[in-house]
């Protein structure tokens, strides 16, 4: 099974689902666990001294390849438009113990898994092309957006 984003509502998901930051070092992370989802933010947040409890990357930047030394990682495949099982459950089960996940394809609408799966008061950060850092902190309305927006794409349970 996987969820496919139909090309109708990709403006809506192209909104941003928190708060934009301009620079990452004007958002406080204290105490928090931190989930973050794209190359760019991933690779800021270390150079600022922050390792993230569990990190989504594709290897990539607006279809250009990045190179980050990565050690520790899982790897799953996760097409443009869609949310697999198998990047579901790399989220699932990242969130118990933290890592990264190398995602072959797009990472994109993986912050929606991380909201539904994350617990209440863990903070997702991820890059909104050309503006900044969108930070979503996970409680009740963050879950809620999440299953709005995961009831617009189309559940395909045949995969061929």
């Amino acid at each position: 099974m996987k969820y496919v984003l139909p090309a109708r509502y990709r403006e809506e998901f192209r909104k941003p689902l928190g708060e934009i930051f301009t620079d990452i070092k004007e958002i406080s992370l204290k105490e928090r666990r931190v989930i973050v989802v794209g190359d760019v933010t991933f690779w800021n947040l270390k150079e600022r001294g922050v390792s993230p409890f569990l990190a989504i990357v594709d290897l990539r930047t607006q279809r250009k390849r990045m190179k980050l030394n990565l050690r520790g990682t899982i790897k799953v495949k996760n097409p443009p438009g869609n949310i697999t099982m198998e990047l579901w459950e790399s989220i699932r089960e990242g969130m118990k113990s933290g890592g990264i996940i190398v995602v072959e394809g797009e990472e994109d609408l993986a912050v929606i898994p991380c909201i539904l799966e994350g617990r209440s008061g863990d903070i997702i950060l991820y890059g909104q092309p050309n503006q900044g850092v969108v930070k979503v902190e996970i409680n009740k309305e963050s879950k809620e957006i999440a299953k709005k927006l995961l009831s617009l794409m189309e559940r395909v349970d045949n995969e061929i």
